[in-house]
């Protein structure tokens, strides 16, 4: 299982941005050329899985360049396994996917948000999952790993979720609210035209079921 991380000091100089920075096309080579050895990257993900498709890229680049990769996780991604007969099965093997991917990535430590007691929202929500957490009490969790782990740079999505999730952007809502109380530059992954465009022309490669 995962580590906890140690408590830190926490600087109150903060400074924060209500539009976090847009993604370009090959521009996390630059934007995080500076990290190295002795840097902690934050990733912050609404559901196991995120940690892929959203900063699959950044989290190995990071990973390789010596940074300390660190994630934390809203929800136990449960909803989405609807072949198990309990809940206790289907966290464990949404845990066990994500150990897989985390080793990977190159991601150093994962552990739950809030200690997951949040469920994916599938469909319509229910009681406990994500979407009906509150955004500021979700905001004083988030702000509370920044103020303990002191990343270099807090990694999430954009305002609209990256795929529209409602989930997806709450955890946006909520990271930009925690970047108030910290001194690190957050930013949120997107996907830009090119990336549609790019990934239709891949699918058209695959021949039909």
């Amino acid at each position: 299982m995962t580590r906890q991380p140690e408590a830190g000091p926490y600087s109150s100089a903060c400074r924060h941005s209500d539009s976090l920075p847009v993604r370009q096309s090959g521009e996390p080579a630059v934007l995080f050329s500076h990290l190295g050895r002795g840097s902690t990257a934050l990733v912050l993900t609404a559901h196991p899985d995120d940690e892929v498709f959203a900063h699959g890229a950044a989290i190995a680049m990071l990973s390789r360049q010596g940074s300390r990769v660190v994630l934390r996780t809203a929800s136990g991604g449960k909803a989405a396994e609807n072949d198990v007969t309990s809940s206790a099965e289907a966290r464990r093997r949404r845990s066990a996917r994500l150990d897989a991917a985390c080793t990977r990535l190159g991601v150093n430590e994962w552990n739950w948000l809030a200690e997951g007691r949040r469920t994916d929202t599938a469909g319509r929500p229910t009681p406990g999952s994500l979407t009906t957490a509150s955004v500021s009490d979700l905001t004083e969790v988030i702000a509370d790993q920044i103020q303990t782990i002191i990343p270099d740079v807090v990694l999430t999505v954009g305002p609209d979720g990256l795929t529209g999730l409602p989930d997806h952007i709450l955890i946006h809502r909520a990271v930009a609210g925690a970047a108030a109380s910290c001194d690190d530059p957050v930013f949120g992954s997107y996907l830009l035209p090119a990336d549609i465009t790019q990934g239709r022309d891949l699918l058209a490669t695959i021949p039909s079921w």
